[in-house]
């Protein structure tokens, strides 16, 4: 029986799809042994000036990304975005671009990535610049995560009131469909309608 102990991947589209069951790899799922839900396969992946189209409920993740590494081992991918056209629920945004890193070893995988957000709306508030971060690490199957994420604005307004220096902290753990945590929230001032301003 032949054993692919690897691919390279030069220039190379490839289409994934992460949701609440699971993460799947498109064409390289073929490729991947069964007990993929439990760990990733001792695969050699490099790609160079690779092209990525993330699925995700959010919205689609265009990206270029050069990687290195056996996937259960030592796995590394360095990349950047498109723009992002993001909706969930009643919040849309846009993130023009943003830099992200992959790493995975055994069971496990993390996120890390960082960018800016443009014409942010949610549920009455708004946005119109900030830069954010996001740290993520899960099991292949994602039946449990954990995750950090930050956004800092300069301004913002909600309810007629503008808020100044915003910045907001998240951390949550869970199954994705259960997630629970905590949040941390701080301002550098408020203005509430055209004349009434106050430091926090």
């Amino acid at each position: 029986r032949p054993l692919i102990a690897g691919v390279r991947l030069d220039g190379a589209k490839l289409k994934m799809r992460a949701d609440a069951g699971g993460v799947s790899f498109g064409s390289l799922d073929r490729l991947i042994p069964p007990d993929r839900s439990t760990r990733f396969p001792a695969l050699q992946v490099d790609a160079a000036d690779a092209v990525i189209m993330l699925l995700t409920p959010a919205g689609t993740i265009d990206a270029r990304i050069d990687a290195t590494g056996q996937l259960d081992r030592d796995f590394r991918a360095t990349g950047r975005t498109a723009a992002i056209a993001l909706r969930w629920a009643n919040c849309n945004a846009t993130i023009p671009d943003a830099r992200f890193t992959i790493n995975t070893a055994g069971r496990d995988f993390a996120v890390a990535a960082k960018g800016r957000l443009v014409g942010g709306a949610c549920h009455g508030a708004t946005a119109p610049a900030a830069a954010w971060t996001l740290a993520v690490g899960a099991p292949i199957a994602l039946t449990q995560l954990s995750a950090r994420a930050s956004l800092t604005a300069a301004q913002a307004s909600a309810v007629g009131t503008t808020l100044s220096g915003l910045a907001l902290d998240a951390a949550l753990e869970g199954p994705p469909a259960r997630l629970h945590g905590h949040w941390a929230a701080s301002l550098a001032g408020l203005t509430h309608g055209p004349d009434r301003a106050g430091r926090t």
